[in-house]
């Protein structure tokens, strides 16, 4: 598994956020199957008003491949009982799937320090758009919130919520 990013906060001395990702990742589920996933990451965000307030627009290519999986998903009896089953494992399909999705995101972030909080709150509002390129295409909004509040001086309370749906 690797990721390579960079990520540019003052993109040509401006206040514009640009960044990179290239990114390869295996995952072997035991006696189940295997998933590969390689791909790429570009991001542009801007500022929205004078606050705490960005935009962000994402574009993401990705390639997806499973394998050696297990005959007991190939079994035609499984598969007529579990109709997402053929589509999760890529049955039918050569094992591959190939997603370009775009991602429009406003987040507002009030947050006082990313690694360590104590104080501030982050709304952040997504719609992935698979809806060119690609053999995959799909619509996923989400929403997500978070809340950090300072207890004592060394501790705080952190609340985090997120929906999504696709």
């Amino acid at each position: 598994n690797y990721t390579l990013a960079f990520t540019e906060p003052f993109l040509f001395d401006r206040n514009i956020t640009g960044g990179a990702q290239v990114f390869h990742t295996t995952v072997r589920y035991i006696s189940q199957f295997t998933q590969e996933s390689t791909g790429t990451v570009l991001t542009l965000g801007f500022p929205i008003g004078r606050g705490f307030t960005r935009m962000f627009t994402n574009y993401s290519y990705q390639r997806v491949r499973v394998s050696d999986i297990n005959s007991i998903y190939t079994d035609p009896t499984v598969l007529r009982r579990n109709p997402f089953l053929q589509d999760s494992l890529l049955i039918g399909q050569g094992g591959r799937r190939t997603i370009s999705k775009v991602t429009p995101s406003f987040v507002h972030n009030t947050v006082d320090s990313p690694i360590f909080p104590n104080q501030g709150k982050r709304l952040t509002a997504a719609m992935d758009l698979a809806v060119f390129g690609g053999n995959t295409q799909f619509y996923k909004p989400s929403l997500e919130y978070g809340y950090f509040h300072r207890h004592l001086p060394r501790t705080s309370f952190g609340f985090r919520a997120q929906t999504q749906y696709i």
